[in-house]
């Protein structure tokens, strides 16, 4: 997958709640696909689409499981299952305490990035190409709370670039 191809599609999916988004935070949807306009291609790849701790489940026969996989994607890009984790954490369970600045300060990221033979430099462009997805969710069931929070995510990542 291209990155520019990808930030046109995220822009299109946005774009019934781009007024609403201008009006809460003005400017930022066009900063953000900016920051996605890399002729980059990326690798797919199967994602869970809800990896988070209540989804993980330790069985005696088979070890750790992952449930509800209604959200799967065979064409996600990397690093989605991680950043939901530690986004749907940090938002949920510890106050928004992890946010982006603690991804960048987590070895795991990168090291993910660098296993999978990635730019350590995509990290901050992953990561809004997740939180725009979350966001399109998160303006489809109306929920200003995590609305909020996947904003202040969004400014964060640009401003760390």
């Amino acid at each position: 997958m291209n990155l520019t191809d990808a930030a046109g599609d995220m822009e299109s999916r946005l774009r019934p709640f781009a007024d609403e988004m201008h009006r809460i935070a003005p400017g930022l949807l066009n900063r953000c696909l900016s920051c996605l306009d890399l002729d980059v291609g990326i690798p797919t790849m199967l994602v869970h689409g809800d990896f988070a701790p209540w989804n993980v489940r330790k069985t005696s026969d088979s070890g750790y499981v992952l449930i509800d996989w209604e959200w799967a994607d065979f064409a996600g890009l990397p690093m989605h299952d991680l950043l939901h984790f530690h986004f749907s954490e940090s938002r949920l369970l510890d106050r928004g305490r992890g946010s982006y600045a603690a991804i960048q300060k987590k070895p795991v990221f990168k090291e993910y990035l660098t296993r999978m033979g990635l730019d350590t430099e995509l990290l901050p462009r992953l990561a809004i190409a997740y939180l725009h997805e979350r966001l399109e969710s998160y303006f489809k069931y109306r929920d200003s709370a995590a609305i909020s929070y996947t904003l202040n995510q969004l400014g964060a990542v640009i401003d760390s670039l």
